[in-house]
């Protein structure tokens, strides 16, 4: 069809004053007409359709000034509803309708700005009748469309123009649309093809290919399908076009047709099948897993042009919710899922791009079984955790395979975990490992190391704590790993623990003390500083390896607000800082590699503190009550006055029951107990009980007292409450059975004890223990005795007293007396062997 330049009809008739209503609307036919618009001004214009007409007008003006000069022009239908607005064009404004009617329709015209507008135009009226356009016309909808079969059609799109095809379809049949047309201008030339299926409801839209554009869809039911061509500019775009349309039945596609949806799967099992894809063509699968399988799928295909070759596949759960999606392998593409529940699982495959997109592929279906994977299974997720202990375990990931372990640890716990596995290809072979709290909040990732990767985590509340070990690529890692599990108790750890935050700091004065980071840990001290007063804090330790090594330390404000890091010196790191408010500092020190530093420190602490009175503290637990003791202690030479000890904290849940005290006054709200005077070289007493309500929180305190003279901070002490400790002491140990020139090893387990002694050793024996050397009074003496004591009583702990007999001991089994008692009085005794063969 050779486009219409209507503006060339040849003379123009002159129209004085075209009517301003419908009702007065200048009767006009196919022309050319000149007239002239005034402020305010309406024309309408009227013309005779037959249903199927296209009517195309357009305005040519003078513009110098958008308000002053624009013109717009409207369409209406007989029944004078809104059919169609204006696109401005260089040269005025153009648009187009089609009647659906046979009857008078009308053209409006318009000032841009109706009080402002005043100009002359040039109406240019085209009426584009069936005859004129193509064979199929009219065709302008749903009703009208023209029947096709597969075959290729040539036809036109004139404005407005909307060119609908009818085509009888199977369920299970794929149809496949293609428009070709020449294009030089996009708006003006450019063509759109959509489908729509037997309902009417649309179904799928174009692809611009080189040549035109394309599409296809998939049939889901039998009946009439519709294909519409129409311009992208609904206006503006005029050409001509060849439709191409192909109808794929099943039996031209693959034998698993047709199973286009869920509903039509096709029934498979682990093993391998060839299929196809056609354009829209989805190909859904069916098997059947039990919770704990993995279904693990990849398709190989050829492809040397991504749109037209690339295959997807996805995996859904019986409730047909997506699970996962594939990722691209050099043959093709593969995925894995894991069943969390019994039932029938669906593989679909189909082209990357929908449109364009036609290849062959094989399936292959594999199916594996938790008796395939490792002696663990199924733990995919927190719900199958596998419970364990400290030690280590041999496993396997296949894809989409996650690793669920369940651990119970006790407030203050540091639980370090490592993987061991081969790994020659990371995206293959690398497995990562994460933690997670009683909650099933994320706590900590993994960092790679030389033989795996390592993570490590400290305990803040009793409970069960989750590991997870999965493959870097979900879908490609396919390893065997080793598992190993630290659980670092606060006694195996050092003296202050557990001090693992601001609620848990430990108090500190001047002076140097002796400890320990692990993984994950954080040693935090409290200590009262008056304003204006100095905090510096060195930190010793050997360092060969910085990130296994080194330590961190930072200074923090009573408001818990970050005050200096430190500074690294050739024998540690030190910090210092002036302290802008009187009360509780706190010093943290770290690993700085939160993972992998392990190591002994010794801090030593300078500080301006008045250290008198001073202020110490113990707990005692009755059921559901603790209660705190402090004695404040005047150690000067003459009297002190105005002496206070605060104990102002959030209780989290508990309240106070009961205090006493030889204070002179009790201000419950402040929490604080007032003496007036304090003689010299004597002590007073104060106490508190609280109660743990509904809802407390059940995890380790620290009550922290702050002694002080009028305004002057003198002292503090932050006596430790465990809620999950036990409250009675108790004993376990075992003996062993050695060969000669071997060593022996004595298990010890006790709680609420701050005593242990081992007696009826030789005095040639050579004796070492576990616990580190400044718990020790005497490790043995000529008496055959070994002594372990603490400052205070331990909740528990579990020292391993190891024995070397000389060369000359030939054999014999010797009896060993255990003693533990505490400072409150109690005390157990029971005996051992250790026996040389």
């Amino acid at each position: 069809m050779r486009k219409q330049d209507i503006t060339k009809h040849g003379i123009s008739k002159v129209i004085d004053e075209p009517g301003d209503t419908f009702g007065t609307a200048e009767s006009i036919t196919e022309g050319e007409y000149d007239g002239r618009i005034s402020q305010s001004d309406e024309d309408y214009y009227a013309i005779d359709l037959t249903d199927g007409d296209v009517l195309e007008v357009e305005v040519q003006f003078q513009e110098s000034n958008y308000e002053e000069d624009h013109l717009d022009v409207d369409l209406y239908d007989p029944n004078e509803d809104f059919l169609e607005s204006d696109t401005t064009i260089d040269a005025g404004a153009k648009t187009a309708a089609t009647a659906t009617q046979t009857g008078t329709h009308y053209i409006k015209i318009d000032g841009a700005d109706d009080d402002l507008t005043e100009n002359d135009y040039s109406l240019f009226v085209n009426r584009i009748e069936p005859a004129e356009n193509d064979v199929f016309q009219p065709n302008y909808n749903f009703n009208t469309a023209a029947s096709v079969t597969e075959g290729s059609y040539s036809a036109s799109i004139v404005p407005s123009d909307h060119d609908y095809y009818a085509i009888d379809l199977n369920d299970g049949d794929v149809l496949e649309v293609e428009l070709q047309f020449q294009e030089s201008n996009y708006e003006e030339d450019h063509l759109d093809v959509d489908l729509y299926d037997p309902n009417e409801d649309f179904l799928e839209s174009d692809t611009t290919i080189d040549a035109g554009a394309k599409t296809a869809a998939t049939a889901t039911q039998t009946g009439t399908y519709y294909i519409e061509v129409q311009g992208t500019d609904n206006i503006l775009t005029e050409n001509d076009y060849s439709l191409f349309v192909n109808r794929i039945q099943p039996a031209e596609n693959d034998a698993f047709q047709p199973n286009y949806n869920f509903n039509t799967a096709a029934s498979v099992t682990e093993g391998s099948y060839d299929g196809n894809i056609v354009p829209s063509d989805h190909d859904y699968y069916a098997i059947d897993l039990n919770d704990g399988d993995v279904l693990d799928v990849a398709i190989h295909f050829d492809e040397t042009n991504y749109e037209e070759d690339h295959l997807d596949v996805d995996l859904y759960d019986p409730n047909e919710d997506f699970l996962e999606s594939d990722t691209m392998t050099d043959a093709g593409a593969r995925t894995a899922a894991t069943a969390t529940q019994t039932g029938t699982y669906y593989i679909e495959v189909q082209g990357t791009d929908n449109i364009l997109t036609e290849n062959s592929y094989t399936l292959s279906v594999n199916r594996i079984e938790p008796t395939e994977n490792d002696a663990f299974q199924p733990n995919y997720n927190f719900n199958t955790a596998v419970s364990v202990t400290e030690g280590s375990y041999s496993a396997s990931i296949v894809p989409s395979d996650h690793d669920y372990y369940a651990i119970d640890l006790t407030d203050g716990d540091v639980l370090e975990v490592e993987i061991h596995f081969d790994e020659t290809n990371y995206e293959e072979y690398h497995l990562d490992i994460d933690l997670y709290d009683p909650n099933e909040d994320f706590l900590e990732s993994d960092t790679t190391t030389d033989a795996g990767a390592k993570t490590a985590a400290t305990a803040t509340q009793t409970g069960t704590y989750y590991i997870e070990v999965q493959g870097t690529d979900n879908i490609l890692t396919e390893n065997n790993y080793t598992l190993s599990i630290n659980r670092i108790q606060p006694a195996e750890n050092d003296a202050f623990q557990p001090n693992y935050n601001f609620n848990t700091a430990v108090s500190v004065t001047e002076g140097s003390y002796s400890a320990s980071i692990v993984p994950s840990d954080h040693d935090y001290y409290a200590i009262a500083v008056n304003s204006g007063g100095t905090i510096d804090v060195d930190v010793q330790f050997d360092e060969t390896n910085y990130e296994e090594d080194h330590l961190d330390v930072d200074l923090y404000d009573p408001n818990e607000d970050f005050l200096e890091s430190d500074t690294t010196t050739d024998g540690g790191a030190n910090v210092a800082a002036t302290a802008s408010q009187t009360g509780t500092h706190y010093i943290k020190i770290q690993g700085t590699d939160d993972i992998r530093t392990k190591n002994d420190y010794t801090m030593s602490v300078t500080a301006d503190v008045i250290g008198t009175p001073s202020v110490d503290g113990s707990v005692t637990i009755n059921g559901n009550q603790v209660t705190f003791k402090y004695q404040i202690t005047n150690e000067e030479s003459k009297t002190v006055s105005n002496v206070t000890l605060n104990i102002n904290n959030d209780f989290a849940g508990w309240s106070i029951e009961s205090e006493e005290s030889t204070a002179d006054s009790w201000d419950v709200i402040d929490q604080t107990w007032t003496w007036n005077s304090i003689p010299a070289s004597t002590s007073e007493d104060a106490q508190v009980t609280l109660s743990a309500q509904s809802g407390a929180e059940d995890e380790f305190q620290r009550l922290r007292a702050i002694t002080a003279v009028g305004d002057t901070v003198t002292d503090l002490v932050t006596p430790l409450y465990d809620p999950t400790a036990p409250t009675e002491l108790s004993i376990d140990v075992t003996g062993d059975t050695i060969g000669i020139n071997q060593q022996a090893k004595i298990n010890i387990s006790a709680t609420y004890v701050d005593s242990i002694i081992l007696e009826d050793l030789w005095a040639d024996w050579t004796v070492n223990s576990s616990v580190s050397d400044d718990v020790f009074i005497d490790l043995i003496a000529e008496t055959g005795k070994v002594t372990l004591k603490w400052d205070s009583i331990q909740y528990s702990v579990s020292p391993v007293i190891t024995i070397t007999p000389p060369n000359r001991y030939v054999g014999g089994t010797y009896q060993l007396q255990l003693t533990v008692s505490n400072s409150e009085g109690d005390s157990a005794t029971k005996t051992t062997q250790l026996t040389i063969d």
